[in-house]
């Protein structure tokens, strides 16, 4: 495919693909990132609902 363009136009033609790339590999980059953030999140937020219930039965215990 590439070899049925001109050179000149193959030139032109590849600082847009380029950056079209660069813009899709950030954006891999930014969505891989943003999912480890997330499972940290949902990790922490379990574990601070287990204290949480932990220290309500705790609570509980004590009260009865």
């Amino acid at each position: 495919m590439v070899q049925d363009i001109p050179h000149e136009q193959q030139i032109q033609v590849l600082p847009f693909v380029m950056a079209e790339l660069q813009r899709s590999d950030f954006k891999e980059q930014d969505n891989a990132t943003l999912w480890e953030q997330l499972q940290l999140s949902e990790f922490r937020w379990l574990e601070t609902e287990a204290k949480m219930k932990s220290m309500e039965a705790m609570w509980q215990k004590q009260m009865a």
